[in-house]
């Protein structure tokens, strides 16, 4: 007999709910910030000029025709792209004293240029049409634009009528930096512009034609002499001191201290028109003034049309032949 024993089995339900979650997607908002940035005024920290080529150096003179350099040191807090244009006016004053009263408006070729750098990289000058003044652009630089600071150099040529200034009038320079809204300047004053002149043409021969043994005072034909000068000058001749014969090669001298010839000897006196009678003695050794007057002139200069040579010949001792010789003109400071 075997007994039965009860097994209680417990089962155990678990039951699992699942919770739904709940995402929910972030919402964003925006808001604009600003602010301005204020105009920062450019400034000129210096002004020089310099001469240029291998031995450049500040400099307190100009001589026409030759090449010079404005060193402009500019500073921009808003970087040098900021500004519009950076300006050059070099021009004369006859007291000598700086001061903004007296600073041509615009460029002329005796008393006044203007060197302008404007911010396409481009550089020019007023004058800039049919005058001896010259921007020699390929020379002049500009600094990197991105910085805030900086050398402009402008590189140029005085004209041949650049005043000169040999007494109280003195050369000055000024230079603006421009950025379109505000400015900034400085100057260096008191610079000199050395004589300038020049025989620009000279046209036409000193022949006498066909004259007799003592001749006294038998007239040449006129030369024509255009000078060009930026202060007071002078106009003087000389002549070789004997000519040659043409088909003999004997000589003829020139006497320099009268008009009264000797035996193969001639005499010449001169002057810058047609009238004798102020003439002068022309020499060998040395220039003769035929005159003293002559004034600052303008870029197409002064034409003396009527330079007349007046010739005496001895009575004795010429062979009947051509005779040449070289008559010389030149141009002096008259100061």
């Amino acid at each position: 007999m075997f007994s039965m024993k009860s097994i209680a089995v417990t089962l155990v339900m678990m039951l699992i709910i699942a919770t739904p979650s709940i995402i929910l997607a972030a919402v964003e908002g925006s808001s604009t910030g600003t602010f301005t940035v204020s105009n920062a005024a450019p400034s000129v920290s210096s002004v020089a000029l310099w001469s240029t080529g291998t031995s450049a150096a500040a400099s307190s003179s100009m001589t026409p025709q030759v090449q010079y350099n404005v060193k402009v040191a500019v500073t921009d807090n808003n970087s040098l792209n900021d500004l519009s244009t950076v300006k050059v006016y070099l021009y004369y004053d006859a007291d000598g004293t700086y001061n903004t009263g007296s600073r041509p408006a615009s460029g002329n070729t005796q008393n006044c240029a203007i060197l302008n750098w404007a911010n396409s990289g481009s550089w020019s000058m007023d004058p800039n049409a049919s005058t001896t003044w010259s921007v020699v652009s390929g020379s002049c630089t500009q600094p990197s634009l991105t910085g805030s600071s900086g050398t402009f150099e402008f590189n140029f040529i005085p004209g041949k009528v650049t005043t000169e200034s040999p007494g109280a009038g003195e050369w000055h320079i000024y230079a603006v930096a421009d950025d379109g809204t505000t400015t900034g300047d400085n100057y260096q004053e008191d610079r000199e512009v050395d004589w300038y002149g020049e025989i620009s043409t000279l046209s036409g021969t000193t022949s006498f034609g066909s004259v007799v043994l003592g001749c006294t005072g038998s007239p040449s034909g006129a030369v024509s002499a255009t000078y060009i000068a930026n202060g007071a000058y002078d106009e003087q001749v000389k002549s070789d001191a004997s000519w040659v014969g043409q088909t003999s090669s004997g000589t003829i001298a020139l006497n320099t201290s009268g008009t009264s010839p000797g035996s193969a000897e001639f005499s010449l006196t001169a002057d810058d028109d047609a009238t004798q009678a102020d003439s002068v003695q022309v020499l060998s050794a040395g220039y003769t003034s035929i005159d003293e007057s002559g004034t600052q002139t303008s870029e197409s200069g002064d034409t003396q049309a009527n330079n007349t040579m007046w010739l005496w010949l001895g009575s004795t001792g010429i062979i009947p032949e051509e005779y040449q010789g070289t008559i010389n003109y030149q141009i002096i400071n008259g100061s």
